[in-house]
């Protein structure tokens, strides 16, 4: 296929093309015979290009473009050189990717002050052959402060092992904090006894990969001391009150085909006693292994919907079997971060709760995280599946509860809109019926896990991406239902969690830690909230925060480029006008700093600014990894654990 026939896809703009990082490493490779002549006709085509910007061998920078529809959403570069895994974390494709395209905060910034003064320079704006008066003002925080639509929030604390009085703002405590269910009599384990699915060339690389899980990692220091750079579950330091047995060599499984690493699940899940100790460590050759976002991230709309990886977590859901994949790659870069990371995982999809929010999140008694997924259209199957996370006061995940529907390709059609440029991104829209099933069977799932309290009387219920009219008309027909039934509710709140938008907001210039570096630059502070009316509010959740560095409170800021807050939008709906006069609304301000609690409580990682709050994280991770694997039961035993971390 010729280079001009692989860039002229269906829509409006020829140039346009869905392209990540080594994703045209399918169609030229820089070891193909004929690469330079290739790369020549690429650029030559993107000449005519009005919106190229630049372009050097490994880069080509091209205005962003949402002309074509597409199930991805458009990059703003090209990359023409095949990477490996590792390339594609260097500092040299980093470091030219964040300059080009993720622009530092105070560099946005200035590029976005030239171009409002040159819009609206002698105070009036050019529209047509008039000239009207502009007033430009630009203001700080604080200012916006002193007028009421501009605040920021605290940042909520942790509570880890309950025994223990100090709290913390970062997840990493738990490691000498203690895990929240340390002491627990609820949860589901006392020791974690892992099967393994791998190849034999890594066997060794595993077994020491398990046994610093187990006993420990340790180093020599520049004075020749040996020092421990990890604590593993079997050490007596450990605060997990959990043991880590070691595997025997009859609970190696080894593969080195696909057809090898399924026939071995396979064997597992006929072997499977319903041991609440047991998990399944499957490692992968990179050949093999594309998980939800690295494949999606790389191969875009292409991305095999049934890989290995979908297959094996595919077989293993459907039995209530907890399973933990590991990239081989992984094995030869292991260090502390790599084994606590690791270590949370597993320990969470057993069914442990790492931490927990110090406070109740408010009076609120349950939250509800729905979304959204469609099977890939290479399956020739049109499926869509509705899907709903349960959580407590705490934010701590609860259950979670799914519907499917069979709809026509017309039907398929419909769901594409402006709002929603990625599918199986959970930010289509659901049926009012499927929206009712969903919510009535998560607040019935919140009664059965809650005996004591029965169904909760105050909800919040969260969707990522737009909430429509339709999805409202079915939450509270659901409420309206069980009212029937002798629930009472008495407040409730709907808000809709915005990630794609074009709002920026920027801080005050500060100097800030970044790995072992100081820089300077002006990111937002986390926790700030811009209103920009009485119902839709920017919040950052991702941003600089202030946290304990060598016993020091120093102001961390890890991201790259400028953060994107969250776009939240409030629904204030007439309950009188569904049927349920005695309903409450949720002031909108309680909803927002609800957000920011629930961005802290994600335990599938240790990171202190997660960009989504769990409502809407887990909803979207559920339906993308449904919808790619093909999944159509979830096992009652697997479901009380999150799985998909």
């Amino acid at each position: 296929m010729c280079i001009r026939d692989r860039f002229l896809r269906e829509g409006k703009c020829k140039y346009s093309y869905p392209s990540y990082v080594g994703f045209l490493s399918d169609y030229i490779s820089s070891n193909s015979e004929g690469f330079d002549s290739e790369l020549e006709k690429l650029k030559e085509f993107y000449d005519e290009c009005p919106g190229v910007e630049d372009k050097d061998f490994e880069i080509l920078i091209v205005k962003r473009t949402r002309d074509t529809r597409t199930e991805h959403a458009y990059p703003s570069f090209l990359l023409f050189r095949e990477l490996t895994r590792e390339e594609r974390c260097s500092f040299n494709i980093e470091t030219k990717f964040r300059d080009k395209l993720l622009l530092p905060p105070s560099v946005r910034y200035s590029h976005t002050k030239a171009i409002i003064n040159n819009t609206f320079k002698n105070n009036y704006l050019n529209v047509n052959d008039l000239k009207l008066p502009v007033t430009v003002e630009l203001k700080n925080f604080h200012e916006l402060s002193r007028e009421g639509i501009a605040v920021g929030l605290e940042e909520p604390l942790l509570r880890f092992d309950p025994i223990e009085e100090d709290l913390s703002i970062e997840p990493s405590s738990l490691f000498y904090k203690g895990v929240y269910d340390a002491s627990s009599n609820t949860r589901p384990f006392n020791a974690i006894k892992p099967y393994v699915i791998l190849s034999t060339t890594i066997k060794d690389k595993l077994v020491q990969l398990i046994d610093w899980l187990a006993n420990g990692k340790t180093y020599i220091d520049h004075q020749g001391r040996e020092k421990t750079e990890f604590v593993g579950l079997n050490h007596r330091w450990s605060k997990f009150n959990c043991r880590f047995v070691i595997p025997e060599e009859h609970e190696y499984f080894y593969a080195d085909k696909e057809e090898d690493f399924l026939e071995n699940a396979s064997t597992i899940v006929n072997q499977w006693n319903h041991d609440n100790e047991r998990i399944v460590l499957v490692v992968l050759p990179e050949s093999l292994y594309e998980n939800e976002d690295e494949e999606e991230e790389r191969y875009g709309k292409y991305a095999k919907p049934f890989s290995l990886y979908y297959k094996l977590k595919k077989m293993f859901v459907e039995n209530g079997i907890p399973c933990q994949m590991i990239d081989e790659s992984t094995l030869g870069r292991v260090d502390k971060y790599v084994l606590q990371n690791l270590l949370v995982n597993i320990y969470s999809k057993m069914g442990g709760r790492p931490w927990s929010l110090h406070s109740p999140l408010g009076d609120v008694n349950a939250f509800i995280g729905i979304g959204f997924g469609l099977s890939p259209t290479s399956t020739n199957k049109h499926i869509y599946i509705g899907v709903a996370n349960i959580f407590d006061s705490h934010g701590e995940w609860l259950d979670i509860c799914s519907d499917y529907m069979d709809i026509t390709e017309k039907e398929r059609e419909s769901f594409y809109s402006y709002e929603a440029f990625t599918e199986r991104s959970a930010s289509y829209k659901l049926s009012e019926e499927m929206t009712k099933r969903i919510t009535e069977e998560s607040l019935k799932r919140f009664k059965d896990t809650n005996p004591q309290i029965g169904y909760p009387r105050n909800v919040v219920i969260h969707k990522n991406g737009k909430l429509y009219e339709c999805e409202i008309k079915g939450i509270m027909e659901a409420l309206r239902n069980l009212v029937q039934r002798g629930a009472e509710f008495e407040k409730i709140g709907l808000l809709s969690i915005i990630k794609e938008h074009n709002y920026r907001l920027f801080g005050n210039e500060d100097s800030f830690e970044r790995g072992n570096n100081v820089v300077k630059d002006m990111p937002p502070k986390r926790g700030a909230v811009y209103f920009l009316d009485k119902d839709e509010a920017l919040l950052c959740t991702t941003g600089k925060f202030y946290s304990k560095r060598s016993e020091k409170m120093k102001l961390i800021y890890s991201g790259l480029g400028t953060p994107r807050p969250l776009l939240l939008r409030n629904h204030e709906i007439n309950p009188e006008g569904y049927g349920l006069p005695g309903l409450q609304l949720y002031p909108f301000i309680e909803l927002v700093k609800q957000v920011l609690g629930l961005s802290k409580i994600h335990w599938g990682s240790l990171r202190t600014d997660i960009h989504l709050p769990v409502t809407s994280l887990y909803s979207h991770k559920v339906a993308r990894v449904i919808s790619k694997s093909g999944i159509e039961r979830i096992h009652r035993p697997a479901a009380k654990r999150p799985w998909f971390l």
